[in-house]
């Protein structure tokens, strides 16, 4: 058993203390009464014990304690899916500064997206002039979260010195056409490649590369980040060297229309993107393969069911006495 939230654990120590003094303080009382001839009710007593009860179960609930359960991992070995981030100069750009740049803001969907992909094989790639892959097609989230974090840097991969115009490492598309020919994905017959750029990209032939990803069965779709309003922030003012480059835009837009996605994505449509993915990669049978699938069964729901016929006696109890003591006034 483990515990999700480790930082309760001295609460759980708190109520133990208090209910040892409780019973302490209970034992003390009750040999007092009975030395001064008074008899003793075991209502209070019960009562301190039923409080100290509740406040034990809800302490550790808190702790979140849960049962890990491993089984073999289970995942489609039909479809591969990559998720390619964009990482040029322009994915440094930020609303303010301070604030999320795109890149990091990429980084995020892209985990997040990957957790909604269960069952899937996805891969992560990074892409400015080129496109590098980081981690081959995997059932293992916590690989991709990892690699995601460690891996995925500012100009990767750097651009050769002849494509390199000026201190500007741009994103190219036209290079893209490059992916369905790569032996990227293999065998299998259900193969996408998600992007997630901010579509500042050089010039590139919409047209050629639709033809290219159809003609290989390459299902592509694309998912923007930021906005004009960001900048590239330096010393908190916003570098003269970059400018939002929209260019493009049209012919974004024109692939992300032919392309499998259908249209062009934004960050926020993290579900929606999922969705889409999911209906192109269809239905087919998963296998089990090497890796080992871990979840968590939590239990602090059912500390807290546990809990409550309890809260409810606390709350019967001075009832109770209280009819008690009125029948045995009426009969003395």
């Amino acid at each position: 058993m483990a515990f999700l939230t480790p930082s309760a654990l001295p609460v759980i120590g708190c109520v133990l203390l208090a209910a040892a003094v409780v019973a302490l303080l209970l034992r003390r009382q009750a040999a007092r009464a009975r030395r001064l001839g008074f008899s003793t009710s075991r209502l209070p007593a019960v009562s301190g014990v039923v409080v100290l009860a509740v406040m034990l179960l809800v302490a550790v609930a808190a702790a979140q304690p849960a049962i890990l359960r491993t089984g073999p991992e289970r995942s489609r070995d039909d479809v591969q899916v990559w998720i390619a981030v964009d990482t040029s100069n322009s994915m440094l750009a930020a609303r303010a500064p301070g604030t999320v740049d795109r890149l990091r803001q990429a980084q995020e969907a892209a985990v997040a997206l990957r957790r909604r992909l269960g069952g899937l094989q996805v891969g992560l790639a990074v892409m400015t002039t080129r496109v590098l892959p980081l981690l081959p097609p995997t059932a293992d989230e916590n690989t991709f979260a990892a690699v995601d974090r460690g891996s995925v840097q500012p100009n990767t991969p750097q651009p050769l010195a002849w494509e390199i115009a000026s201190t500007h490492v741009s994103t190219s598309f036209a290079n893209l056409e490059q992916v369905p020919r790569l032996n990227f994905y293999g065998k299998a017959r259900r193969k996408l490649l998600v992007v997630l750029s901010d579509m500042e990209a050089n010039d590139f032939d919409p047209g050629r590369l639709t033809t290219s990803f159809a003609s290989h069965h390459v299902g592509l779709v694309l998912v923007q980040v930021g906005s004009t309003h960001d900048r590239v922030w330096v010393n908190g003012h916003a570098d003269p060297a970059y400018h939002p480059e929209r260019s493009g835009a049209g012919k974004v837009a024109r692939l992300a229309e032919t392309s499998a996605g259908g249209r062009l994505f934004t960050i926020g449509d993290t579900g929606a993107v999922a969705k889409r993915v999911r209906v192109l990669a269809g239905h087919g049978p998963s296998s089990t393969g090497e890796l080992t699938q871990r979840s968590y069964v939590l239990l602090s729901p059912y500390l807290l069911l546990a809990a409550l016929p309890l809260l409810v006696y606390l709350l019967a109890a001075p009832a109770a006495g209280l009819v008690r003591a009125r029948a045995a006034g009426a009969s003395g």
